[in-house]
């Protein structure tokens, strides 16, 4: 089966531009990070065939440099980039602006009643690449950064550290509640 983290911009309705989730199929088994194509119903992605240890918080980043390949896709776990599977379909030109919303822990679309089965927190979306040595700072040993005033971050769940359950408040500058 499938359990996805982070979904980006998935109504259910082949809309969708990126999820991060671990699962089966669309090339085997593991964390994986898969940006689409809606017209083209395409999509890149970097898989890695990880366990991660159960009762542990691991650190989960995934970047992507614009370049259209699968080889522009970085996977960190707890800053560290372990080797990927890459798969890039032909016809995949880049993700686009759809109108469905962010999901953070539901299996399909907005409003799905499936959910990630464990805890996530410090969810960021940013409008940058972030390079390896911003993805060991926000690392910080094992310990959250406070991103507070960062550039080009696009969006901050703390996931209960501001705001109460339904509502997962925005803590950049965006609003993004």
């Amino acid at each position: 089966g499938n359990t996805r983290i982070l979904m980006g911009k998935h109504s259910g309705a082949g809309d969708e531009e990126y999820e991060l989730r671990f699962g089966s199929g669309g090339g085997g088994n593991g964390l994986r990070f898969r940006l689409y194509d809606a017209s083209a119903s395409k999509y890149i992605q970097v898989r890695l065939d990880v366990n991660i240890t159960a009762s542990v918080w691991t650190h989960i980043v995934a970047t992507y440099d614009g370049t259209g390949d699968a080889g522009g896709i970085q996977i960190y776990e707890n800053a560290v980039t372990p080797s990927g599977t890459e798969l890039s379909q032909s016809g995949y030109v880049a993700m686009e602006n759809t109108a469905a919303p962010l999901t953070i822990g539901t299996i399909g679309a907005q409003g799905g009643t499936t959910y990630f089965n464990g805890h996530i927190d410090e969810v960021s979306i940013w409008g940058k690449e972030l390079s390896a040595a911003e993805v060991l700072a926000m690392y910080n040993t094992g310990t959250p950064t406070d991103l507070t005033g960062s550039a080009d971050l696009n969006g901050w769940w703390r996931m209960g550290d501001v705001g109460a359950y339904p509502t997962i408040n925005d803590s950049s500058t965006h609003g993004n509640t």
